[in-house]
């Protein structure tokens, strides 16, 4: 099968440091490739070089018209293709349903244009969603959708990348991971206050923020972020800062982690941070809300925590940070956890069944 694969013309693509829709693009694309389906990635703005990865123009995403041009030259570029893959693009459901697969990590961009006129053709589209609440939504949301058009598709870790260390010296410290943008929805205020209380009982443990509030086309709410995390940190002596770091790099670094902390406070589509803390072999801890309630089993491969209970934070905290043999136990369920149902291995095993579906559905209508 040929594919075409499409972001959403908001999400600027940079080769070397990217999010977790990004990255599930990008690995989706290397190994359909591997797979001998040839497929090509196309992105409003692309930043470093890949031969499989090409840019389109935008002429206004913001604007309910002017985004239109930057799906018709996908199109366009895409004729001969069997599937039309698009991350964020409800759009496609509308201009070229019987390929399309419109996959969704969350809802924030799952407005399908002209739905209420067209929802017998957009009917057509397939549609994937990165974890079972958000294919709840949905298909609350469009009641219409027949039920085989919405797929669960999770995301995964590179558990190759991704992996325990065999051994790793103990400097006396117990070292905690934090690798998420900096912002309140995130929950790395609630962290930070977690760590203050942690801080006034003991200060045996190390807090290490990997990341930053700011990103291509930040403004004054992601400066104010910023600031805010950097003079919080440098009033407690139990924090550091990381900063950003590239896919390798932060798979090295959780090798000198012990705990995993993914404390997002609001509905969180999926949680990647989550799952490469699973694989990296540690336990992690997170609020009981959204996406890491389909990933953590709590009390095996971690914490789940009542969503914004900073005390109950602090306790999970504290509980591993005093139990190694407890730390050693949920990290060795977590890899298997992720070894079992989040490799890339399985979402692409996954992926070409979709992909199947759809083109045989073409075929037995005899559409193309």
């Amino acid at each position: 099968m040929k594919t075409a694969m499409l972001l959403h013309p908001s999400i600027p693509l940079d080769l070397r440091v990217c999010g977790g829709l990004e990255r599930t693009a990008l690995e989706e694309l290397a190994r359909l490739n591997q797979r001998g389906h040839p497929t090509r990635l196309y992105a409003a703005s692309v930043r470093g070089s890949h031969e499989q990865v090409a840019a389109l123009r935008d002429t206004n995403w913001r604007s309910r018209i002017g985004q239109w041009p930057y799906y018709l030259r996908f199109l366009r570029a895409a004729r001969g293709s069997d599937i039309l893959h698009g991350h964020y693009t409800p759009a496609l459901a509308t201009l070229c349903p019987q390929r399309s697969l419109i996959h969704l990590q969350g809802l924030a961009v799952a407005e399908i244009p002209l739905y209420r006129y067209l929802h017998r053709r957009a009917d057509r589209a397939h549609f994937a969603c990165c974890a079972r609440h958000i294919a709840d939504k949905l298909a609350n949301r469009y009641p219409r959708l027949p039920d085989s058009h919405i797929h669960v598709l999770y995301n995964a870790a590179d558990v190759n990348l991704f992996r325990p260390a065999p051994d790793r010296l103990s400097d006396g410290l117990v070292h905690l991971d934090y690798h998420s943008l900096w912002e309140e929805p995130k929950g790395i205020f609630d962290l930070l206050q977690a760590v203050e209380l942690l801080e006034s009982k003991r200060q045996d443990f190390r807090l290490h923020l990997v990341g930053s509030a700011l990103f291509e086309g930040a403004g004054p709410q992601q400066e104010a972020d910023q600031r805010r995390v950097e003079e919080w940190a440098a009033k407690l002596q139990t924090v550091e800062i990381v900063g950003p770091l590239t896919h390798p790099q932060l798979a090295e670094h959780l090798r000198r982690m012990d705990i995993g902390v993914f404390p997002s406070n609001h509905e969180e589509p999926f949680g990647n941070a989550a799952v490469e803390i699973m694989a990296s072999g540690l336990p992690v801890v997170a609020f009981d809300i959204g996406g890491p309630r389909e990933i953590v089993v709590e009390g095996q491969t971690g914490f789940l925590v009542e969503n914004k209970n900073v005390p109950k934070l602090a306790q999970a905290l504290e509980r591993l940070i005093e139990n190694p043999q407890l730390r050693w136990e949920m990290g060795q369920k977590a890899r298997k956890r992720v070894e079992q149902h989040f490799t890339w291995d399985r979402h692409v095993d996954k992926l070409l069944e979709i992909y199947e579906q759809m083109v045989r559905e073409n075929r037995r209508h005899g559409r193309r």
